[in-house]
Protein backbone atom coordinates (compact mmCIF):
# COMPACT_ATOMS: atom_id res chain seq x y z
CA UNK A 1 0.00 0.00 0.00
CA UNK A 2 1.35 3.41 -1.03
CA UNK A 3 -0.33 5.96 1.23
CA UNK A 4 -0.33 9.70 0.73
CA UNK A 5 0.20 11.05 4.26
CA UNK A 6 -1.44 14.36 3.34
CA UNK A 7 -4.59 13.08 1.64
CA UNK A 8 -7.97 14.35 2.80
CA UNK A 9 -9.03 15.95 6.04
CA UNK A 10 -9.05 12.71 8.05
CA UNK A 11 -6.82 10.58 5.86
CA UNK A 12 -4.72 9.17 8.69
CA UNK A 13 -7.71 7.92 10.68
CA UNK A 14 -9.40 6.49 7.61
CA UNK A 15 -6.19 4.73 6.58
CA UNK A 16 -5.85 3.17 10.05
CA UNK A 17 -9.42 1.86 9.92
CA UNK A 18 -8.84 0.26 6.51
CA UNK A 19 -5.57 -1.34 7.61
CA UNK A 20 -7.25 -2.79 10.70
CA UNK A 21 -9.91 -4.40 8.53
CA UNK A 22 -7.42 -5.76 5.99
CA UNK A 23 -5.16 -7.29 8.61
CA UNK A 24 -8.09 -8.72 10.57
CA UNK A 25 -9.09 -10.43 7.32
CA UNK A 26 -5.69 -12.09 7.02
CA UNK A 27 -4.19 -9.78 4.40
CA UNK A 28 -0.46 -9.08 4.71
CA UNK A 29 0.00 -5.35 4.02
CA UNK A 30 3.27 -3.45 3.67
CA UNK A 31 2.73 0.31 3.90
CA UNK A 32 4.94 2.91 2.22
CA UNK A 33 4.54 6.64 2.81
CA UNK A 34 6.20 8.42 -0.12
CA UNK A 35 7.80 11.84 0.14
CA UNK A 36 6.05 13.14 -2.97
CA UNK A 37 4.55 12.19 -6.34
CA UNK A 38 7.82 11.05 -7.93
CA UNK A 39 8.58 8.87 -4.91
CA UNK A 40 5.10 7.31 -5.07
CA UNK A 41 5.64 6.45 -8.72
CA UNK A 42 9.09 4.99 -8.04
CA UNK A 43 7.81 2.90 -5.12
CA UNK A 44 5.00 1.50 -7.26
CA UNK A 45 7.48 0.53 -9.99
CA UNK A 46 9.62 -1.16 -7.35
CA UNK A 47 6.63 -3.05 -5.98
CA UNK A 48 5.76 -4.25 -9.47
CA UNK A 49 9.27 -5.63 -9.92
CA UNK A 50 9.21 -7.24 -6.46
CA UNK A 51 6.29 -9.56 -7.19
CA UNK A 52 3.49 -8.02 -5.13
CA UNK A 53 0.02 -9.26 -6.11
CA UNK A 54 -1.70 -5.92 -5.52
CA UNK A 55 -0.45 -2.36 -5.06
CA UNK A 56 -3.01 -0.12 -3.35
CA UNK A 57 -3.02 3.64 -3.81
CA UNK A 58 -4.33 5.17 -0.59
CA UNK A 59 -5.10 8.81 -1.29
CA UNK A 60 -6.82 10.96 -3.87
CA UNK A 61 -6.90 10.83 -7.65
CA UNK A 62 -3.40 12.29 -7.95
CA UNK A 63 -1.96 9.53 -5.77
CA UNK A 64 -3.84 6.91 -7.78
CA UNK A 65 -2.43 8.33 -11.02
CA UNK A 66 1.16 8.29 -9.73
CA UNK A 67 0.88 4.72 -8.43
CA UNK A 68 -0.70 3.55 -11.67
CA UNK A 69 2.07 5.28 -13.64
CA UNK A 70 4.62 3.41 -11.54
CA UNK A 71 2.93 0.09 -12.28
CA UNK A 72 3.07 0.92 -15.97
CA UNK A 73 6.74 1.93 -15.64
CA UNK A 74 7.70 -1.30 -13.91
CA UNK A 75 8.69 -4.36 -15.85
CA UNK A 76 6.45 -6.49 -13.63
CA UNK A 77 7.40 -9.70 -11.90
CA UNK A 78 9.80 -12.22 -13.48
CA UNK A 79 6.84 -14.05 -15.06
CA UNK A 80 5.72 -10.83 -16.76
CA UNK A 81 2.69 -10.10 -14.58
CA UNK A 82 1.92 -6.64 -13.24
CA UNK A 83 0.23 -6.24 -9.88
CA UNK A 84 -3.40 -5.22 -9.83
CA UNK A 85 -4.14 -1.65 -8.80
CA UNK A 86 -6.20 -1.19 -5.65
CA UNK A 87 -7.76 2.10 -4.58
CA UNK A 88 -8.43 3.26 -1.04
CA UNK A 89 -10.21 6.62 -1.53
CA UNK A 90 -8.85 9.18 0.92
CA UNK A 91 -8.79 12.31 -1.25
CA UNK A 92 -11.12 15.19 -2.05
CA UNK A 93 -12.94 14.15 -5.24
CA UNK A 94 -12.03 10.45 -5.57
CA UNK A 95 -13.31 10.39 -9.14
CA UNK A 96 -11.94 6.95 -10.04
CA UNK A 97 -13.43 5.52 -6.84
CA UNK A 98 -16.85 6.84 -7.88
CA UNK A 99 -16.34 5.46 -11.39
CA UNK A 100 -15.58 2.02 -9.98
CA UNK A 101 -18.43 2.14 -7.47
CA UNK A 102 -16.08 1.89 -4.48
CA UNK A 103 -17.64 2.61 -1.09
CA UNK A 104 -16.49 5.67 0.80
CA UNK A 105 -16.26 4.02 4.23
CA UNK A 106 -12.71 2.68 4.68
CA UNK A 107 -13.83 -0.66 6.13
CA UNK A 108 -16.16 -1.25 3.19
CA UNK A 109 -13.45 -0.24 0.71
CA UNK A 110 -11.08 -2.65 2.45
CA UNK A 111 -13.58 -5.46 1.96
CA UNK A 112 -13.56 -4.76 -1.79
CA UNK A 113 -9.77 -5.03 -1.74
CA UNK A 114 -9.96 -8.34 0.16
CA UNK A 115 -12.53 -9.77 -2.26
CA UNK A 116 -10.07 -9.30 -5.13
CA UNK A 117 -12.54 -8.89 -8.01
CA UNK A 118 -10.70 -7.40 -11.00
CA UNK A 119 -11.70 -5.35 -14.00
CA UNK A 120 -9.73 -3.76 -16.83
CA UNK A 121 -8.75 -0.09 -16.88
CA UNK A 122 -7.11 1.55 -19.90
CA UNK A 123 -5.16 4.64 -18.81
CA UNK A 124 -5.02 7.80 -20.87
CA UNK A 125 -1.74 9.45 -21.85
CA UNK A 126 -1.31 13.24 -21.99
CA UNK A 127 2.04 14.54 -23.26
CA UNK A 128 3.60 11.22 -22.27
CA UNK A 129 2.12 11.21 -18.75
CA UNK A 130 -0.48 8.58 -17.74
CA UNK A 131 -3.81 9.64 -16.28
CA UNK A 132 -6.64 7.46 -15.05
CA UNK A 133 -9.76 9.59 -15.48
CA UNK A 134 -9.47 13.01 -17.04
CA UNK A 135 -7.33 15.78 -18.46
CA UNK A 136 -8.74 19.24 -19.02
CA UNK A 137 -8.05 22.85 -19.89
CA UNK A 138 -10.19 25.83 -18.98
CA UNK A 139 -11.42 27.42 -15.78
CA UNK A 140 -11.12 24.14 -13.87
CA UNK A 141 -7.45 23.69 -14.78
CA UNK A 142 -6.87 27.38 -13.95
CA UNK A 143 -8.30 26.69 -10.48
CA UNK A 144 -6.18 23.55 -10.02
CA UNK A 145 -3.01 25.48 -10.90
CA UNK A 146 -3.82 28.20 -8.34
CA UNK A 147 -5.34 26.05 -5.59
CA UNK A 148 -4.11 26.60 -2.03
CA UNK A 149 -3.07 23.10 -0.94
CA UNK A 150 -3.54 23.92 2.74
CA UNK A 151 -7.06 25.21 2.16
CA UNK A 152 -7.87 22.10 0.14
CA UNK A 153 -6.73 19.82 2.99
CA UNK A 154 -8.75 21.80 5.55
CA UNK A 155 -11.99 22.28 3.63
CA UNK A 156 -12.08 19.56 0.96
CA UNK A 157 -14.45 20.22 -1.94
CA UNK A 158 -15.43 23.60 -0.50
CA UNK A 159 -12.00 24.86 -1.55
CA UNK A 160 -12.94 24.28 -5.20
CA UNK A 161 -16.34 25.93 -4.74
CA UNK A 162 -14.78 29.08 -3.26
CA UNK A 163 -12.09 29.12 -5.94
CA UNK A 164 -14.68 28.80 -8.71
CA UNK A 165 -16.79 31.61 -7.27
CA UNK A 166 -13.72 33.81 -7.06
CA UNK A 167 -12.49 33.03 -10.58
CA UNK A 168 -15.76 32.97 -12.53
CA UNK A 169 -15.87 36.71 -13.26
CA UNK A 170 -12.09 37.22 -13.53
CA UNK A 171 -11.20 34.37 -15.85
CA UNK A 172 -11.02 35.39 -19.54
CA UNK A 173 -12.29 32.10 -21.01
CA UNK A 174 -9.78 31.96 -23.89
CA UNK A 175 -10.81 29.52 -26.63
CA UNK A 176 -9.09 26.17 -27.05
CA UNK A 177 -8.76 24.41 -30.42
CA UNK A 178 -9.70 20.75 -30.05
CA UNK A 179 -8.72 18.38 -32.86
CA UNK A 180 -10.52 15.08 -32.41
CA UNK A 181 -9.61 11.89 -34.26
CA UNK A 182 -12.73 9.72 -34.16
CA UNK A 183 -12.61 5.91 -33.89
CA UNK A 184 -13.22 5.65 -37.67
CA UNK A 185 -10.25 7.94 -38.40
CA UNK A 186 -12.34 11.01 -39.25
CA UNK A 187 -10.86 14.26 -37.88
CA UNK A 188 -12.87 17.24 -36.62
CA UNK A 189 -11.74 20.50 -35.02
CA UNK A 190 -13.89 22.21 -32.38
CA UNK A 191 -13.45 25.31 -30.24
CA UNK A 192 -14.44 26.03 -26.69
CA UNK A 193 -13.19 27.66 -23.48
CA UNK A 194 -13.50 24.48 -21.39
CA UNK A 195 -12.46 21.07 -22.68
CA UNK A 196 -12.55 17.80 -20.76
CA UNK A 197 -10.88 14.70 -22.17
CA UNK A 198 -12.19 11.82 -20.12
CA UNK A 199 -11.71 8.09 -19.85
CA UNK A 200 -14.80 7.58 -17.73
CA UNK A 201 -18.27 8.87 -16.99
CA UNK A 202 -17.59 10.87 -13.82
CA UNK A 203 -16.20 14.32 -13.07
CA UNK A 204 -15.46 15.99 -9.75
CA UNK A 205 -16.71 12.93 -7.86
CA UNK A 206 -20.01 11.29 -8.83
CA UNK A 207 -21.12 13.90 -11.41
CA UNK A 208 -21.66 12.45 -14.90
CA UNK A 209 -20.23 14.24 -17.95
CA UNK A 210 -19.89 11.40 -20.48
CA UNK A 211 -22.63 8.79 -20.01
CA UNK A 212 -21.30 6.43 -22.69
CA UNK A 213 -17.66 6.44 -21.57
CA UNK A 214 -16.19 3.18 -20.28
CA UNK A 215 -12.78 2.90 -18.61
CA UNK A 216 -12.65 -0.72 -19.78
CA UNK A 217 -12.45 0.25 -23.46
CA UNK A 218 -9.43 1.95 -25.11
CA UNK A 219 -11.34 5.07 -26.10
CA UNK A 220 -11.38 8.73 -25.06
CA UNK A 221 -14.35 11.08 -24.89
CA UNK A 222 -13.92 14.77 -25.63
CA UNK A 223 -16.41 17.00 -23.83
CA UNK A 224 -16.26 20.50 -25.33
CA UNK A 225 -18.16 23.36 -23.71
CA UNK A 226 -18.40 25.94 -26.46
CA UNK A 227 -19.81 28.91 -24.52
CA UNK A 228 -17.69 31.04 -22.20
CA UNK A 229 -18.33 33.59 -19.50
CA UNK A 230 -19.47 33.52 -15.90
CA UNK A 231 -23.16 33.03 -16.64
CA UNK A 232 -22.55 30.19 -19.09
CA UNK A 233 -20.26 28.58 -16.51
CA UNK A 234 -23.03 28.88 -13.91
CA UNK A 235 -25.55 27.26 -16.27
CA UNK A 236 -23.15 24.45 -17.08
CA UNK A 237 -22.47 23.93 -13.38
CA UNK A 238 -26.16 23.72 -12.48
CA UNK A 239 -26.77 21.31 -15.37
CA UNK A 240 -23.86 19.17 -14.19
CA UNK A 241 -25.30 19.00 -10.67
CA UNK A 242 -28.69 18.04 -12.11
CA UNK A 243 -27.20 15.32 -14.34
CA UNK A 244 -28.15 17.14 -17.55
CA UNK A 245 -24.85 18.60 -18.78
CA UNK A 246 -24.48 16.31 -21.83
CA UNK A 247 -27.87 17.52 -23.14
CA UNK A 248 -27.19 21.25 -22.74
CA UNK A 249 -26.91 23.62 -25.72
CA UNK A 250 -23.28 24.35 -26.46
CA UNK A 251 -21.99 20.99 -25.18
CA UNK A 252 -20.37 18.55 -27.64
CA UNK A 253 -19.44 14.97 -26.77
CA UNK A 254 -17.16 13.14 -29.20
CA UNK A 255 -15.60 9.66 -28.93
CA UNK A 256 -11.95 9.79 -29.90
CA UNK A 257 -8.82 7.74 -30.45
CA UNK A 258 -6.61 10.80 -30.10
CA UNK A 259 -7.08 14.47 -29.25
CA UNK A 260 -4.84 17.50 -29.69
CA UNK A 261 -5.40 20.64 -27.63
CA UNK A 262 -3.89 24.03 -28.47
CA UNK A 263 -4.62 27.68 -27.79
CA UNK A 264 -7.03 28.84 -30.50
CA UNK A 265 -5.81 32.43 -30.36
CA UNK A 266 -2.59 34.13 -29.27
CA UNK A 267 -2.83 35.26 -25.69
CA UNK A 268 -2.87 34.03 -22.14
CA UNK A 269 -5.26 33.13 -19.39
CA UNK A 270 -6.44 35.51 -16.68
CA UNK A 271 -3.25 34.99 -14.68
CA UNK A 272 -1.07 36.16 -17.56
CA UNK A 273 0.37 32.72 -18.31
CA UNK A 274 0.02 30.08 -21.02
CA UNK A 275 -3.18 28.03 -20.81
CA UNK A 276 -2.79 25.57 -17.91
CA UNK A 277 -3.50 21.86 -18.13
CA UNK A 278 -4.57 19.47 -15.38
CA UNK A 279 -4.93 15.71 -15.15
CA UNK A 280 -6.63 13.80 -12.33
CA UNK A 281 -6.72 16.96 -10.24
CA UNK A 282 -3.01 17.80 -10.52
CA UNK A 283 -1.38 20.66 -12.45
CA UNK A 284 0.73 19.16 -15.24
CA UNK A 285 1.95 22.08 -17.34
CA UNK A 286 0.45 24.08 -20.19
CA UNK A 287 -0.84 23.66 -23.73
CA UNK A 288 -0.31 22.28 -26.32
CA UNK A 289 -1.28 18.73 -25.42
CA UNK A 290 -1.40 15.43 -27.26
CA UNK A 291 -3.78 12.96 -25.64
CA UNK A 292 -4.37 9.29 -26.36
CA UNK A 293 -4.93 5.93 -24.71
CA UNK A 294 -1.99 3.99 -23.32
CA UNK A 295 -0.79 0.80 -25.01
CA UNK A 296 -1.13 -1.31 -21.85
CA UNK A 297 -4.19 -1.87 -19.66
CA UNK A 298 -4.12 -2.33 -15.91
CA UNK A 299 -6.24 -4.58 -13.74
CA UNK A 300 -8.00 -2.70 -10.95
CA UNK A 301 -9.84 -4.08 -7.93
CA UNK A 302 -13.53 -3.14 -7.97
CA UNK A 303 -16.86 -4.31 -6.57
CA UNK A 304 -18.22 -7.40 -8.31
Amino acid sequence: MIANPRAGRAGGRRLARALTDLRAGGVCVDVARPQGPADARARAAGAAASGYDVVVAAGGDGTVAEVAAGLLDGAGSPDGRRPALGVLPLGTANVLAHELGLPRRPEAAARVLRAGHRRVLWPGIVNGRPFMMMASVGIDSHIVHHMDAGLKRRTGKLAYVWALLGAAFRYRYPPVAVTVEAPDGHTETLRGPLVLITRGRCYGGPLVVAPEADIGTPLLWAVVLTRGGAWATARYGLALLAGRLPRQPGVRLCPARRVRLAAAEPGADSAGAALPLQADGDAIGTLPAEIGVGPVALEVLAPA
